[in-house]
């Protein structure tokens, strides 16, 4: 029950580091784009290019912010972004094109008719850039709430579908035996992962009914992979990886504790079964993004 609760919770905290790190992109765009068009107008009003150094430094930063911030907002604010760095471009040109000959030539009145233009484009570029700031500090928000709630409601969550594996596994094998136990666990577990009221899609990762059905065909091999998993869990802080590694001992467990062929076959798949569906998991943990939980509160791996 514990190894589903603390999964599951382990997946909201990896979606709310990516929204810290975008809240933290968002503000830093925002930032720059101010800082460009300060620059611009100042440089306007003392008719001097003497910050150039400073205006190229600004107009890096901002297009930085903009190639971190892509890759982890949605499609609306990806669009944002694009309009940001092309208005930050424009008034690049702007700067190169008109702003330093006019100053050159010491053309005032050029100057001044600039900045209109100047103040529109940064202007337009400011508000798309705190609108994707605003985006994203919200999506921080509804995750924590997601948390939190998940936090609640987790223990009765996982209760039940530990019960969802264990009761037909144990009916299955008081009223027929080991194969009887193993179709009605192997279809518990089928159900869960791919749930009737889903349309068959793409349901849990089944390790908490699979430690239902595990209980039931064979009880001490269970109580030797709840002691891995926390075990697992206390030297790494990985949840998937504590639930990965107990689910590959199953069968070794079953196997040395002398189960029946049918159950042991049956944990092998079942085990089998558990690491498919943490593809993705395991794609994390080797490029080191997989959430970690430390006392107290989760920590970057």
């Amino acid at each position: 029950m514990l190894f589903s609760v603390v999964g599951n919770i382990s997946d909201l905290v990896g979606a709310m580091r990516a929204d810290e790190r975008a809240i933290d992109q968002g503000h830093a765009l925002s930032t720059a784009v101010r800082e460009q068009y300060a620059h611009l107008a100042r440089t306007i009003i003392e008719a001097t290019p003497s910050e150039l150094t400073s205006y190229q430094s600004w107009l890096a930063n901002i297009a930085q912010a903009v190639n971190a911030l892509r890759p982890i907002v949605p499609g609306p604010d990806r669009e944002r972004l694009d309009r940001v760095l092309a208005h930050s471009r424009t008034l690049d040109a702007t700067f190169h094109g008109s702003i330093l000959p006019a100053i050159q030539r010491a053309d005032f009145e050029a100057l001044a008719a600039l900045h209109p233009e100047v103040n529109r484009l940064s202007s337009t570029a400011s508000e798309e850039a705190d609108a994707v700031a605003r985006a994203v500090e919200q999506r921080m928000s509804d995750a924590h709430v997601l948390a939190t709630r998940a936090a609640r409601l987790g223990l009765p969550v996982a209760v039940l579908d530990v019960l969802k594996g264990l009761v037909p596994a144990a009916l299955g094998l008081w009223l027929g035996g080991d194969w009887v136990g193993v179709l009605a666990g192997a279809a518990a577990m089928l159900g869960h992962a791919r749930p009737v009221y889903l349309g068959f899609s793409k349901g849990g990762k089944m390790v908490a009914t699979a430690g239902g059905v595990a209980l039931a065909l064979a009880p001490l091999a269970a109580l030797g992979c709840a002691v891995i998993w926390v075990a697992a869990f206390a030297l790494t802080r990985y949840a998937s990886l504590s639930s990965m590694l107990a689910a590959g001992a199953l069968p070794l467990l079953c196997l040395a504790l002398g189960s029946s062929w049918p159950v042991v076959a049956f944990t092998a798949l079942a085990a089998l079964g558990v690491l498919a569906l943490h593809r993705q998991n395991v794609r994390r943990l080797l490029a080191g993004t997989e959430p970690r939980f430390a006392r107290g509160a989760p920590s970057r791996p």
